[in-house]
């Protein structure tokens, strides 16, 4: 069985479930993680502290690049701002690319590919914007972002 090819897009660094995330796909006998971008503020500490997941796991290499720090339009509330404490030193090299266009260079290299976004979707934004048509080879996108200031209804 071929293995699920995956691209995450992350704003992790705030919550522990990001984290959680990037481990299980790591740890997931059918998935192929092809790369990891970070997105909101300070994506490049976000970038460090995936490639800290990544190498606990103790997985093969994966491309991480920092994205996009700030929306395309308005602003973020720069109250979120993590508390960009002492990482732990790690083996990693960010990539030299832009997230959006470590995005787009897994898409090209392979079709199919699934994109998980769970933090703002500026990233993925910025890609479309770059080559809209890459959007044609990627099999699926999955966006689980959070809803800041508003209650959700509990299921009945």
């Amino acid at each position: 069985m071929d293995k699920i090819k995956l691209f995450i897009d992350t704003d992790m660094g705030g919550d522990v479930d990001d984290a959680l995330a990037l481990t299980a796909a790591l740890r997931c006998e059918s998935i192929r993680l092809l790369g990891v971008s970070t997105v909101y503020l300070r994506p490049e500490w976000r970038a460090q502290v995936a490639c800290n997941v990544i190498e606990q796991c103790g997985g093969a290499p994966v491309p991480v690049a920092a994205g996009c720090g700030n929306p395309l339009c308005g602003e973020w509330d720069e109250r979120n701002i993590p508390d960009t404490g002492v990482l732990a030193e790690n083996m990693y090299v960010l990539s030299g690319l832009h997230g959006s266009d470590l995005l787009l260079q897994c898409a090209r290299d392979n079709p199919n590919m699934a994109i998980l976004a769970i933090g703002p979707l500026t990233n993925l934004a910025l890609a479309l914007m770059k080559d809209v048509s890459v959007w044609d080879a990627t099999i699926r996108t999955f966006a689980l972002e959070k809803m800041w200031g508003q209650e959700a209804d509990p299921p009945e």
